[in-house]
């Protein structure tokens, strides 16, 4: 089988969706498939190139790569991506979409008919990894015109190439079939990858200067660990107040908290710093790390913390490392829509129960996603 994937961007480590992609062509070549990634709006590429490129995720036997740069003119990329079709002959063309990936405005208006026009003897998969914004509460007029536009796209696409539609969580999948788009589910795997630790939960205490002594799993303090984007709308003093509580009725030690990542704007992050010496925790904000050492320090940690909406949660790869580095994830926003229990058994949400699950709730050993879906893509296929 022949699958070429479609994608925005391709550049390791600044692109979540190129991320995944790469590692789900690299999981599809070890099992004989043989793969062709391109993306079509790579802002990461040189302008007007075209760039063969092997990344760190995709052996260079496993995977063909082709980057075309967003300043390169539609028409030159659409007759590249035809000649690789021509050239390759997929048996499956898989978009993953991303409004904002395609088209800084998130307006990707030219797409659906751009796509359409492609000749060959293949059929469509479309991967929605974002919709169309507006939906939820505090949007203003403006973005809720731009938010029907982009769902007039969605249509589009949906219509233009006729293909098997996934997402990532049951709040799209709903939102599309209410839009006339059916759409399996497909999970949302790590991207950061389960390694040998290059250091202890002892070491790191030590780094924020808190008594590395205090170690002991079911004595010592609790090490909570924000990976991935801080949404505007989170609000670190509950949340930090209720850990708190909880932590003091256990009588522990003021806990520890570590920001990793692109966390988002500086004030936010600053203000969660504030949070955590208000209440004397310690606190280290490491930024952006290769992923050896995020996988390091996922693994020091006793929980993870996720500040999208619990409606959304299953959308998030930072999530899903959490997940597969064996913490519990706690939610820090609570969307009163959703049932506290839905999705995985390990989010602790911050409803009436948080207290006691935050005090049930243990780390499992580490598992890797990767394989089953990979798995789960190929049997959709199939």
């Amino acid at each position: 089988m022949n699958i070429l994937f479609i994608t925005p961007s391709l550049e390791p480590g600044k692109d979540g969706v190129g991320d995944y992609t790469l590692r789900l062509a690299g999981a599809l070549g070890e099992k004989g498939i043989h793969v062709f990634c391109i993306s079509l709006a790579d802002r990461y590429a040189p302008p007007k190139t075209e760039l063969d490129f092997r990344g760190p995720f995709v052996k260079s036997d496993v995977a063909d790569i082709r980057r075309l740069s967003s300043d390169t003119p539609w028409k030159k990329r659409i007759a590249i991506l035809q000649a690789i079709i021509d050239d390759f002959c997929p048996d499956w063309v898989s978009l993953q979409y991303v409004p904002y990936g395609f088209d800084q405005r998130g307006l990707p208006f030219g797409l659906p008919k751009r796509l359409s026009l492609l000749g060959g003897d293949f059929q469509w998969h479309l991967m929605f990894h974002e919709l169309w914004i507006g939906e939820e509460p505090g949007y203003s007029t403006l973005q809720k015109v731009i938010g029907w536009l982009q769902k007039m796209i969605v249509r589009k696409l949906a219509s233009a190439i006729r293909g098997r539609l996934h997402t990532s969580n049951p709040t799209y999948q709903s939102r599309l079939r209410n839009a006339g788009c059916p759409a399996g589910m497909l999970p949302i795997f790590s991207n950061i990858p389960v390694v040998s630790p290059l250091f202890s939960r002892r070491d790191v205490l030590k780094e924020a200067g808190m008594d590395p002594d205090l170690h002991h799993a079911g004595f010592g303090p609790w090490i909570f660990v924000l990976f991935g984007a801080i949404h505007p709308e989170w609000d670190a003093e509950t949340l930090v107040e209720r850990i708190d509580h909880v932590r003091k009725k256990a009588d522990r030690p003021s806990p520890l908290f570590i920001l990793i990542g692109r966390n988002g704007r500086e004030v936010l992050r600053h203000h969660v710093e504030e949070e955590c010496k208000e209440h004397g925790w310690g606190f280290l904000d490491k930024g952006e790390l290769p992923t050896v050492l995020i996988s390091s320090y996922l693994q020091s940690a006793d929980f993870g913390i996720a500040t999208s909406p619990l409606s959304l949660i299953q959308k998030s790869g930072s999530v899903a490392a959490m997940l597969e580095h064996g913490l519990p994830v706690v939610v820090g926003r609570f969307d009163k829509k959703v049932e506290a229990g839905e999705g995985s058994k390990r989010l602790i949400p911050l409803d009436a129960s948080f207290e006691n699950n935050l005090l049930m709730a243990k780390k499992d050993v580490p598992r890797a996603g990767l394989d089953a879906v990979t798995e789960k893509f190929l049997q959709s296929l199939t």
